[in-house]
């Protein structure tokens, strides 16, 4: 199975959002632990509507700093790549 971290990534990716994904990883990093638990204390109701192993996987990523810190820096590949791409285009035009 994928990891989610790629999924999420790739979710950025496929809308053209991932500026957005890496100003909210940004902001909520001194807070990723309480984001954390309140997935961990939403999880009985969160699996209603989501599975269970998904909720549980999101709480992994923002608790363990390893998996944030992945999330974060694939994030900033697909930025990267979009401004390269980006600037080949623009330099291509000109």
């Amino acid at each position: 199975m994928e990891n989610l971290e790629y999924k999420i990534a790739d979710f950025f990716k496929k809308h053209k959002i991932e500026s957005i994904g890496i100003l909210f990883l940004e902001s909520i990093y001194p807070f990723r632990r309480i984001v954390a638990n309140v997935f961990a204390f939403g999880e009985p109701f969160l699996s209603i509507f989501v599975n269970q192993q998904i909720v549980s996987e999101f709480y992994e990523i923002f608790y363990d700093k390893k998996r944030y810190d992945k999330l974060y820096d694939l994030l900033k590949a697909v930025d990267e790549e979009r401004d390269y791409e980006n600037n080949q285009r623009s330099t291509e035009n000109n």
